[in-house]
């Protein structure tokens, strides 16, 4: 009598989850490529399409736009809220006050709500997140898909599309970060919103990222919000029509 093979429960169980976590990767690194090559075309689209209301910009006229803007605080991997969101809205109203003064641009929220804390713990891929290289490849990942699956929707085919700010506990080595065009969310840390940067006392590194997501880079003026390390909040004419300019800036 031929004997029958035995394969050990926990060898067969440890497999299929290994095959589970694989399709699990690649669905999210799929996912990942598809939605920052769109995010890629509308931008492009948009700037293109929007060239006679950039010129008209530059020559002083600055009709009224939108931005409308949602933070999201993360809980750590025992349930709590990294910040109070009492503690968030002086660096949400900063970044109201310096679009609106500078650019015109009145900041809404996303169906009323401004600051939500999320609900549930937050990977640690999430809690820690990288930026520049780091974050590019982080959005493949899982934390790519838990910003995804938690990130403001609303606009349509890309325009008008919401910037979601996630409040994370460390952005190794910033304080922040944007993939600018790539993606629709940027990532603040607890330390650069506890940092009172601006001259008037409040913190400016939601503003600056914000401006990164809507195509904004580094600018050398330690005056401008643009700088990394400075205290500024101002911005050029050219800087605050490019950000006008932008697909999460319309008349929508």
């Amino acid at each position: 009598m031929e004997a029958e093979a035995f394969v050990p429960e926990g060898f067969a169980m440890g497999f299929f989850d290994s095959v589970g976590d694989f399709f699990s990767d690649a669905y999210d690194a799929v996912r990942g490529g598809v939605e920052e090559t769109w995010n890629i075309f509308t931008e492009a689209a948009n700037r293109l399409l929007g060239l006679p209301d950039l010129l008209v910009c530059l020559v002083g006229i600055h009709p009224r736009k939108k931005l409308r803007l949602r933070v999201l605080i993360l809980r750590d991997e025992h349930g709590r809220a990294l910040m109070s969101e009492r503690d968030v809205l002086p660096a949400v109203e900063l970044a109201k006050d310096v679009f609106d003064d500078q650019c015109e641009v009145d900041v809404l929220a996303v169906g009323d709500i401004m600051i939500r804390t999320l609900p549930d713990s937050a990977p640690v891929a999430a809690l820690e997140v990288g930026c520049t290289w780091d974050a590019w490849w982080e959005d493949f990942g899982a934390a790519g898909q838990y910003f995804r699956d938690n990130h403001a929707s609303g606009g349509f085919l890309g325009y008008a599309r919401p910037v979601t700010v996630f409040i994370v506990r460390e952005v190794r080595g910033r304080t922040g970060c944007s993939l600018g065009p790539l993606t629709d969310y940027v990532t603040v840390d607890v330390a650069g919103m506890a940092n009172p940067t601006a001259p008037d006392g409040r913190p400016r590194i939601l503003a600056h990222e914000v401006a990164h997501a809507c195509g904004l880079p580094h600018d050398d003026d330690p005056n401008n919000l643009m700088e990394p390390n400075g205290p500024g909040t101002a911005l050029g004419i050219w800087q605050e029509c490019f950000f006008r300019n932008s697909r999460h800036v319309t008349y929508l």
